[in-house]
């Protein structure tokens, strides 16, 4: 249960994170699931803005739960070694956590790895490749918070808890962005407090971070349930 909540809420707070929040009014036009008028300077909702957000939002969800096949797999490929792999598990998240509170730096996270798309693709197809690219793209939020969930994923010795704990984070992420498409206007009036909240989600989400990989090294956690 616990586990589930955290797969959820990582993805609501990787919404919030400094890096994808700001930038919500680009993505949205981006897409097309909104439009902007010159000469007003005002966003205009298309008719066919739901397609487009749900079509990126199915593209970031196919990456996140297909990474929860694999690691699933990989999980149950070392089931054998399955103290060392939550050990190791652990060992990962603290850093991730120790990362995201900005109290480490790890280099490889801090490159921005995105997809040069300067003309987005055309229809609903295209709205859900620019899914997949923000996914594969934005290392730096992305990756502690999506790599957390994929090890819980990898130590719960199920193939469907893994699916599961991967679409509760896409669904956790994809919920905001929904819901924004068609109140970005009326969210805009607050648009610089809730920046302010970037913050402190990223603060939130590196001490969950931190507390899971340390339940996992203290073993006060564990994903396995032993079978009678």
């Amino acid at each position: 249960m616990i586990d589930a909540l955290y797969s959820f809420f990582a993805g609501l707070l990787t919404f919030f994170s400094p890096c994808v929040f700001p930038l919500l009014p680009s993505y949205l036009v981006f897409i097309g699931a909104i439009s902007l008028d010159d000469r007003s300077s005002e966003f205009i909702k298309g008719k066919k803005s739901i397609y487009h957000t749900l079509a990126f939002i199915a593209g970031f969800s196919f990456v996140f739960v297909s990474l929860g096949l694999a690691g699933s797999a990989i999980g149950n490929f070392l089931l054998a070694y399955k103290e060392y792999l939550i050990l190791t598990g652990g060992l990962i998240l603290v850093t991730f956590g120790f990362y995201t509170l900005g109290l480490l730096k790890v280099p490889f996270l801090s490159r921005y790895l995105v997809l040069d798309m300067k003309h987005k693709p055309h229809g609903i197809l295209g709205s859900f490749a620019v899914g997949i690219t923000f996914t594969l793209g934005w290392t730096p939020c992305l990756g502690p918070a999506v790599s957390s969930v994929l090890i819980l994923a990898m130590t719960s010795g199920s193939t469907l808890k893994a699916v599961f704990f991967l679409a509760l984070y896409s669904l956790g992420l994809g919920i905001p962005f929904f819901i924004s498409s068609f109140i970005l206007e009326r969210l805009l009036a607050y648009f610089s407090r809730l920046a302010k909240f970037t913050r402190y989600s990223r603060f939130i989400l590196g001490v969950l971070i931190l507390t899971i990989g340390a339940t996992l090294l203290l073993g006060i956690y564990r994903p396995f349930i032993p079978r009678p």
